[in-house]
Parts: C-alpha cells; sequence; structure tokens
C-alpha cells in the first residue's frame, strides 16, 4: 500500500494528522492492484513524472533475475496514476526539454517551483554556478513567494549556496531571524551548513539565541547547528536549555551535542549540578561514552533525582544489550531456544488458543493475535523471544502477541478489543520501566505474579473487565525508560449461575433466530472454567475421547436433540456410555465410564477427564447407573444464549470436521 502523510508537528516531533493514513494506492488484500493484469504492486519508490502523473516502481515476483527463452520474465513493474482531471496526454512546454545553460535566469528561477525534484536540483545548481549576479533576481522572487512554500525554501537554499563564497549574504540570513516562521527556520540551518562547509567553528550569535526561542523547532535546529559546528563558546547556553527543556526531541539532541562540546571533565562537574535534568543529561552523555567508573556510577545511584538515580542503577546491572527499534526485517536463523535448555523447539508445542476476544485492532497498525500462553511460545509477533517464566495458575490461558515495535511508543501504539466474556485482564508489564504506564496504574491492581521473557522480567497487574469494549494504552505513556512491550492475558469467567434453570425451548427459540456464537460455544466446550466438555468429548484433536464422538454430530442430531443432551444428558444414554459405580473392599467409591477393562485392570474415567485404574481383585461391588456419565444440572450455570453457543459450536464443527487454525488470528 501506499498511504498519503500529512504532517503534523508536535514539538520537535513530526507526526502524521491523522494517526488513520489515507491510502492513495492499495494492491487491497491481494498482491496486485485492480486492472493490473495479475502483476505484483510491492511499492519501492514514488515520483512525479514529467506529465505530474504519479509512477510507482515495484519489486519483480523475486529477488533476482528469472531468465526465459532469453528473456527476463520476473521484473518489477511502474504503475503510473493520476487524477482523473488531470490532461496527461498535454505535451510540455519547450522550456522543458531545453538544456539549462539556455534558460535565462528568470527561467531557472521558475524551475525552482517544479513538480520533479531533477528539475529543482538541476536548476538550484545552475543558478549556483552563477554565484553573486544571480543574488538580486533571487532577493526578488523571494519577496513575491508565498509564505512557507517550498519555492521560498529552495530560493532561501539558493542564496546559503551563493553565500558560502559571498559573506555579504551573512547579513541577509541575519535579517530573516526577524521575519516569518519558515525562513528563520532555513536561516539556522543555512548558517549551520555554512559553518561546517568553511570549517570555521563560528556559529553566530543569533543562531545560537535561537536556544531560548519558545518554539521548539527553532529550539531543536539550534542545538543541533550548534553540536554540528563544533562551536562550544555557547556550552553555557546549552546548560541553560538542558536545565529548562521539556520537549523529549530537543532533550536527546542537547545531551549528544554535550558529548562533543564539552570534555568529559566538564561533563563530570556537571553531576553535581543543581538542576536535576542538567545532572541526567551529563549523566546520561558520559554513560554513552562508558566514562564513568562504577564507584562514579554508584555514588549516582543515591542522586535525588529518581531517574538519574534509576539510570545509574540499571547500568550497574550490566551494559544493555543491542535494542531493535521498528519492525523487525527478519528474525534470526539461530534459534535461541536451543540456549534455553528446558523449552522445547516450538513446532512440538500445543498451541491450541481460543477465542476470547474479537475485533483485536492496533493502533499501530501492526499484527497483534491470540495465543495459547505457554512456557516456550514466542512472546511477540515481530520478536523471537520466547516465554521462559509464566504463572502455573495462567498455563493455557488466551494471551494477545503483540508487536514488540511498538513498545517505545508514548501514544498512538495502544490496542482495543472486544470482550467475548467478562474476564480478568491481566497486563504483564517490563519491570524495567521505571513506572507503569499512566492508563495502568490508574485502572490495574498489582499482583504478585511474574513472568519471564528472554528479554525481560514482566510483572502481572490485574483488572476485572465486564464483556464488550475495552481499550488499553501505549507501553510508554508518562514513562522515560526503555522497555519491552506489555503481554495481555484474558482470563474469562465462564460460568454465572442464572436465577432460574434453563429450559429447553428458550434455547430452540435462539437457536432457530441464529443467536449462538461458535467463539462462546468453543470457548465453553474447551477452556477448563466452562463446562469442560472436552474433559470427555474430543473436538478440533483436543480433550479426551471417553465420550461420544462429536466430530460429525450435526449429520446425526439436529439442534433439539443436540438441546435436550447438554440439559438432560440422562434422558437418552448412547450405547455403552452409561456411568458404573465401583465400591473397593476399602470402602472406596469411583463413579464413572469405561475407559478399558481387562482380566486384571478396570479403567475409569470421571467426570473431570481423569482416569483411575482399579484392580479387579479390589472390587467389592460395580453397578451401572442409569444415568449419564455426563454431569447434569448445565442448566442452572449456562443461560439460555450459553446453550445456543455451544449448540451453534457443535453444528459448525461437526459440519467443517476438525479446526485447522492452531492459532486464532486477529
Amino acid at each position: 500500500e501506499v498511504y498519503l502523510y500529512k504532517p503534523h508537528w508536535k514539538g520537535a516531533w513530526m507526526r502524521p494528522l491523522n494517526e488513520s493514513l489515507r491510502t492513495l494506492a492499495s494492491a487491497g488484500k491481494g498482491r496486485t492492484m485492480k486492472a493490473s493484469s495479475g502483476r505484483r504492486f510491492d511499492p519501492v519508490d514514488i515520483e512525479f513524472g514529467p506529465d505530474k502523473a504519479i509512477y510507482i516502481s515495484s519489486w519483480g515476483r523475486q529477488y533476482g533475475a528469472s531468465m526465459r527463452d532469453g528473456r527476463m520474465v520476473n521484473e518489477g513493474r511502474i504503475y503510473r496514476l493520476w487524477p482523473k482531471s488531470l490532461d496527461t496526454s498535454a505535451t510540455a512546454s519547450s522550456e522543458f526539454f531545453a538544456s539549462f545553460s539556455k534558460l535565462s535566469t528568470k527561467q531557472l528561477i521558475k524551475q525552482l517551483a517544479s513538480h520533479m525534484q531533477v528539475r529543482r536540483v538541476d536548476a538550484q545548481n545552475a543558478l549556483v554556478k552563477q554565484g553573486s549576479q544571480v543574488v538580486p533576481y533571487l532577493k526578488k522572487a523571494l519577496e513575491k513567494a508565498e509564505e512557507s512554500s517550498a519555492i521560498e525554501t529552495w530560493l532561501l537554499w539558493t542564496l546559503g549556496r551563493i553565500g558560502l563564497d559571498d559573506r555579504s549574504l551573512d547579513a541577509f540570513f541575519q535579517e530573516q531571524w526577524q521575519t516569518t516562521f519558515n525562513r528563520r527556520l532555513q536561516s539556522l540551518r543555512i548558517v549551520a551548513f555554512q559553518v561546517k562547509e568553511r570549517h570555521s567553528n563560528d556559529f553566530p550569535a543569533y543562531a545560537a539565541l535561537g536556544l531560548r526561542e519558545e518554539n521548539a523547532r527553532l529550539r531543536h535546529e539550534s542545538v543541533l547547528g550548534l553540536h554540528q559546528s563544533k562551536d562550544s563558546r555557547w556550552n553555557k547556553e546549552l546548560v541553560r536549555l538542558l536545565a529548562l527543556e521539556d520537549d523529549r526531541l530537543v532533550y536527546y539532541s542537547a545531551w549528544q551535542a554535550m558529548r562533543d562540546l564539552f570534555t568529559a571533565s566538564q561533563q563530570k562537574a556537571l553531576l553535581k549540578h543543581h538542576q536535576p535534568s542538567v545532572r541526567r543529561a551529563a549523566l546520561l552523555s558520559l554513560l554513552e561514552d562508558d566514562a564513568l567508573s562504577d564507584p562514579e556510577i554508584q555514588e549516582m545511584t543515591r542522586d535525588a533525582d529518581a531517574t538519574s538515580a534509576f539510570l545509574a542503577q540499571k547500568r550497574l546491572g550490566g551494559k544493555a544489550a543491542p535494542v531493535i527499534k521498528g519492525p523487525a526485517i527478519s528474525l534470526p536463523t539461530e534459534d535461541k531456544a536451543s540456549k534455553e535448555p528446558d523449552l522445547q523447539p516450538e513446532d512440538d508445542l500445543s498451541i491450541f488458543a481460543l477465542e476470547l476476544v474479537r475485533g483485536l485492532e492496533a493502533e499501530s497498525g501492526r499484527d497483534y493475535e491470540q495465543a495459547s500462553l505457554q512456557q516456550g511460545v514466542t512472546a511477540y509477533t515481530d520478536r523471537p523471544y520466547r516465554l521462559l517464566q509464566i504463572p502455573e495458575q495462567l498455563a493455557g490461558e488466551t494471551f494477545i502477541r503483540g508487536a514488540n515495535a511498538d513498545a517505545d511508543a508514548g501514544e498512538g501504539a495502544g490496542m482495543q478489543f472486544e470482550l467475548l466474556f467478562p474476564s480478568t485482564v491481566f497486563v504483564a508489564d517490563d519491570t524495567r520501566g521505571e513506572k507503569t504506564p499512566d492508563w495502568l496504574s490508574a485502572s490495574f491492581t498489582a499482583s504478585d505474579m511474574f513472568l519471564q521473557t528472554q528479554d525481560s522480567r514482566h510483572r502481572l497487574y490485574a483488572a476485572d473487565v465486564p464483556a464488550g469494549l475495552v481499550k488499553l494504552g501505549s507501553n510508554k505513556e508518562g514513562v522515560q525508560a526503555s522497555k519491552s512491550g506489555y503481554i495481555v492475558i484474558i482470563q474469562p469467567q465462564l460460568l454465572q449461575p442464572g436465577i432460574k434453570t434453563t429450559q429447553n425451548q428458550e434455547v430452540l427459540g435462539l437457536v432457530e433466530k441464529g443467536q449462538g456464537d461458535i467463539a462462546r460455544g468453543r470457548a465453553l466446550f474447551h477452556h477448563p472454567g466452562g463446562v469442560r466438555c472436552s474433559a470427555c468429548h474430543r473436538l478440533e484433536q483436543q480433550g479426551n475421547a471417553f465420550a461420544p464422538d462429536l466430530k460429525d454430530i450435526s449429520t446425526r442430531a439436529d439442534a433439539e436433540m443436540i438441546v435436550r443432551s447438554i440439559l438432560e444428558p440422562s434422558a437418552e444414554i448412547t450405547e455403552g456410555f452409561v456411568s458404573l459405580t465401583v465400591e473397593t473392599k476399602e470402602g472406596e467409591m469411583h463413579e464413572g465410564l469405561i475407559v478399558s477393562e481387562s482380566g486384571r485392570v478396570l479403567t475409569l474415567a470421571n467426570a473431570s477427564g481423569q482416569t483411575v485404574d482399579i484392580l479387579r481383585s479390589d472390587i467389592a461391588k460395580r453397578e451401572s447407573s442409569k444415568s449419564s456419565a455426563m454431569p447434569g444440572g448445565l442448566g442452572d450455570v449456562l443461560s439460555p444464549l450459553q446453550v445456543a453457543d455451544l449448540v451453534a459450536y457443535l453444528k459448525h464443527e461437526g459440519a467443517h470436521g476438525a479446526h485447522q487454525e492452531s492459532v486464532v488470528s486477529s
């Protein structure tokens, strides 16, 4: 897909105006665009053509050349897009094809507004080559240029490049500091460029005073300009900025500039500064260059600034491993599980997962999915980190496997989903954060449970949430420290004892209206907190085969019979599946289905699916019951809608056979 990105500034940080980007071109759900004759649409580069249409280059079907009969058959494609109102058949003017050496100064300046970047670059190079003689023309064009327009920026930079050799333009750029925002911004960038190109290390005073500007973008450009020029005369101004700065990007760039503009001894002296943010900047700068000894770091663990103390303590715990920012390009070929002796290869793990939420959406648009919480499974969709330790009481529950590329976001990287049942929702938060995200501390309670991945340790926070829409915030909302993404675990509360017993006709009325939900029925059937049908019945290659096979139930029974079998299990008992009661000579009582019987041992399966072996020589009495081994009373704990959910699931699975998807995707 190709998106339209409309910039919006949040301080010094450029963000999209809308988090949900509009689509310019899309292959839809397939790999090709409409009317593309099946050709693959995998965008690489985008540019405007001479006809003002948009040209998008796309990868071929595979890497490398594939030849057939001496011809390449897997080359990439070029897609051409244009507004319907655009006449792409119009012939370009002769001026467009003319050599730049034959264009007048006025014509060259006009080319700075071209829709093609290559024309703008070539025109600027031609103007710079002419030098000071074109300066009056450029200034006159600048007077007519629309404020903050692209041509205004190109005109300023053309003058800036000429000004490398024409120092009379220094005063011109100082004058721009008193004009519009874009001219001030571009002037800061231009003078920094000029200082670097001249190797003069002489950053102008007016530009350095940009560190005191109210606008974060101007402060940021001043910091970058100082850093680029290597001019240390303004170090006191930089310290002043660090003491007051509240924009994260400006603060980061400022302490990075400190690394080059201050000596190590000057930075260490700032560890005693009265302003916490200055001490923290000096600490970050020194740690980045590995310039502090352990005793010096130890001293900073006692700093009055909690963040500085946390950073020092964290560093004493060992230097950080490399952190991958953004989506992983590919997963490592070496399986880290081979280094963990207690982990099975993931292919050997049972990863049957129940769909406990629907409508799972990540604000970032990255892939999130539901999976079964088990030791050894991967914790994220885009990282190879495996779960090493999980709370025993939550093993097998459904968790949301998110994308760790969202971990560093302070906003715009939350998730939302619809809970199918009232549930206890657990959020496992990386303990490396100096605090929990603001939304988490506001609505969730800390537990004494932890889980461990191959990368991080997470504490579990819990909240009881009703069925319906749930929205969770970003991983680093209000948090400064770098940490892995949180992990969400769902523990459903499936059974809610009703006021009255559910009746067959109530359920059949719902079934006839098609109100049963397959996903809810699936959870009730398989989850240990549900009606535990899988303790004796087997479906989707899960559960025990002690009771009648249900995989083709829809061909053998209608809805009325299925409902009666659930609510009145003893009304009609399948041959061979009556309950047997056994009393041993020691007085022990056992009841269940006969799994097997030999001349020596009788094996029974009870209602919870557990088997017991009884020596026939120990049996004092055995008696077949007139009741089904399937427990009764389900009408007291299942609502009519829940029974309809079970019917929907049984009829669906009975019609379609074994469920093939072991992990339910969002």
